[in-house]
């Protein structure tokens, strides 16, 4: 690619950083198989951070603005909220409502700005909410997960160049 990189994430077994994570009264698994992470919903709570699916400890490098793509898809149609987050603070970069369909699509996702600096994130994805719990259950299959880098060069400036502001006033 023109100016930057791409990173496929592969699902493994015993992928550390793949989890899913269930509280009150919502309960989930996961699992991979076929390379292709699974995480089924049994009971979907209506509160929207009780049925969760998240992979941490990616690194985004500084000075570098990136696009997560995600191919995905539901045994029915199920919303959630997108979020690429840096571990450790809640401040998500990218916060996104997503419906997931029987059909596979692509979801994409693209930063607005560089990062300052080096900073290990996170990909989640809440499935809680009153129109959700309804549902009764719901399994999600995400097939490939990409990472697209593009470069953002920063130009230096010397101090000698600037100059100060020119201000006009308004006379009475």
């Amino acid at each position: 690619e023109v100016g930057g990189e791409a990173k496929t994430l592969t699902f493994t077994a015993g992928s550390p950083a793949v989890t899913n994570e269930a509280a009150g009264g919502a309960q989930g698994s996961s699992t991979i198989a076929d390379g292709k992470f699974i995480y089924d919903m049994t009971a979907i709570s209506e509160t929207d951070y009780h049925n969760k699916l998240f992979l941490e400890g990616i690194t985004f490098n500084a000075n570098k603005i990136y696009t997560v793509k995600v191919s995905a898809k539901a045994d029915k149609e199920i919303t959630a909220k997108f979020f690429l987050n840096k571990m450790g603070v809640w401040d998500p970069i990218i916060s996104r409502d997503v419906t997931f369909t029987t059909t596979e699509q692509e979801f994409v996702f693209t930063m607005a700005e560089a990062l300052s600096e080096d900073a290990v994130m996170e990909l989640l994805w809440q499935f809680g909410s009153e129109a959700n719990s309804q549902l009764g259950s719901a399994r999600i299959e995400i097939s490939n997960i990409t990472l697209e880098a593009q470069k953002v060069y920063v130009a230096p400036f010397d101090k000698e160049d600037l100059t100060a502001p020119v201000i006009h006033g308004v006379k009475d």
